[in-house]
């Protein structure tokens, strides 16, 4: 989720997981650029618990275990020390003022920790999934300053630590990751759920991987948002592919046989580059049925105007080196894209006189898309009636 909010959000920025030397604060490191051009780091530590309810303030005072906060702050320490001297890759560069060391926890914290004020959240709202976050001021928590009081950086690691408390559960992560994908990648609805499960298993590789970076520009070997777009684009061709097929076959078994007088009209389909065809009633399927037995002997696709948007891109590409007649079937209203009708006329146009667009229309409820067709196809354009 974080990647490709960061994508999202245009930062700069390099993500790494599973980091040496930075002890507690291990499982996630982001570094980014700031709307202000400063250097700024997040170290993060993920908690997800499925029993646990809470995080109370023994576990916070505890000398060792999983919440201890003189074991974060020895973290702290360690990473402070090693800020600008770490190992080739990991040198951080900037200033640690300008870093944040954060538990991410799908869980509570108890309420006698929770301070009065609320917290001010401020950029890094990024990382928010839900719930909230807690700050330490020594007014509210007394206790934990005091116990930390020996401790010669305590209150400036305090001043840096903070708490993401019930944050969204692991299961419910997809809810705040496909959103991200859908404004990045702008698919379908449909497509969005290939696109998921693709991105995920290419962040679990890399997560297990660990030999590179995440940034906002990576190779294209490493971009994970351009890899998880070509295996979309591989979904997309073949569900195209077949969909190419199936409108035919459907007619094909409906077994509506028309005499060969129906074939008189194959001259006045060869005449123009573009042709209307307004069938009449509700349904197109007697009249679409008609046009398919006359082009059988030519290379032709029958789509839908809703799969036509949907899947433009492949559609024409296929019309430009498969076949030579696009016919376009709408039954009903929907409505067009900007320039739909303009990109068909530019393509007739730009390519050799075989190829071809039949449009076929039912009366009742389609004159916007009609009209629209009148005005883009005007040029060796006719209309017929109830072919």
């Amino acid at each position: 989720m974080l990647f490709v909010r960061m994508k999202n959000l245009g930062y700069r920025f390099k993500l790494a997981s599973n980091v040496a030397n930075h002890g507690a604060f291990d499982d996630v490191f982001l570094e980014y650029i700031d709307g202000k051009s400063r250097k700024k780091h997040i170290f993060l530590q993920l908690k997800s618990k499925l029993r646990q309810i809470r995080i109370t303030k023994p576990q916070l005072l505890s000398v060792r275990g999983e919440f201890s906060l003189r074991k974060y702050y020895e973290s702290y320490i360690k990473v402070k020390k090693n800020f600008n001297s770490g190992e080739e890759g990991l040198k951080m560069g900037g200033n640690i003022d300008e870093s944040l060391f954060i538990i991410y926890t799908n869980i509570d914290v108890a309420r006698d920790l929770k301070p009065n004020r609320v917290a001010d959240i401020g950029e890094e709202e990024f990382l928010m999934t839900g719930g909230s976050v807690l700050q330490f001021n020594e007014e509210e928590h007394k206790a934990i300053y005091e116990h930390l009081k020996e401790l010669p950086k305590h209150r400036e690691f305090l001043s840096r630590f903070r708490i993401f408390y019930s944050q969204a559960k692991e299961k419910k992560m997809e809810g705040h990751i496909k959103p991200e994908l859908q404004q990045n990648l702008k698919l379908s609805d449909s497509e969005i759920a290939f696109a998921y499960m693709y991105f995920i298993e290419f962040v679990q590789n890399w997560w297990s991987n660990l030999n590179y970076f995440l940034k906002d520009i990576n190779s294209r070997e490493h971009d994970l948002l351009e890899k998880t777009k070509e295996e979309v684009r591989k979904v997309r061709t073949a569900f195209v592919v077949n969909m190419l097929d199936q409108r035919k076959t459907e007619l094909d078994d409906l077994n509506i046989k028309y005499e060969e007088s129906a074939t008189a009209h194959m001259e006045q389909i060869e005449r123009h580059k573009a042709l209307l065809i307004i069938a009449p009633g509700s349904s197109t399927t007697l009249t679409t049925a008609k046009i398919h037995q006359i082009l059988s002997a030519t290379k032709h696709i029958i789509v839908k105007l809703k799969q036509l948007i949907l899947y433009k891109i492949e559609v024409m590409l296929a019309w430009k080196n498969m076949f030579d007649v696009l016919v376009l079937e709408s039954d009903s209203s929907a409505e067009v894209p900007p320039d739909l009708f303009n990109e068909l006329s530019g393509f007739l146009n730009d390519n050799v006189a075989e190829k071809k667009f039949i449009f076929i229309s039912n009366s009742v409820d389609n004159t916007l898309q009609i009209r629209e067709l009148r005005n883009t196809l005007h040029a060796n354009f006719t209309e017929m009636y109830n072919l």
